[in-house]
């Protein structure tokens, strides 16, 4: 079977560190990115099957990556947030469909919606 790449997008060196040390223990390949516009270059280069996106990245708007990559592909998300999901995203039909997940998070339950995702 295929291992599953993972792209993780999140600016905060330990966090960042964690997930990726947690996922690659988990069997997962994961690819980094700190910047929305590393993330866009490398989710075109390796084409994820998850990506894992801190919406407080700043460097462009946080919807951007979304928009760029759905008239490439579509991967599934799961999106972390520290104070609120903003309302773009509560407000976009097509964005309701992913997960976002609260930081400080548990990585058992992580992997649980990661798993259910690669399912599919």
């Amino acid at each position: 079977m295929k291992t599953k790449k993972i792209l993780i997008i999140e600016d905060y060196d330990a966090l960042q560190e964690e997930l990726v040390s947690f996922l690659q223990i988990e069997g997962y390949s994961t690819i980094s990115a700190k910047t929305n516009s590393d993330a866009i270059n490398k989710a075109i280069e390796y084409k994820p099957d998850l990506i894992i996106y801190d919406l407080e990245i700043s460097d462009i708007n946080y919807y951007n990556i979304y928009e760029i990559l759905e008239h490439i592909y579509m991967p599934n998300y799961i999106f972390l947030y520290r104070t609120g999901i903003p309302k773009y995203f509560l407000d976009n039909e097509a964005l309701n469909k992913y997960n976002f997940i609260h930081i400080p998070m548990e990585f058992e339950a992580l992997i649980k919606i990661i798993l259910k995702i690669l399912k599919n």
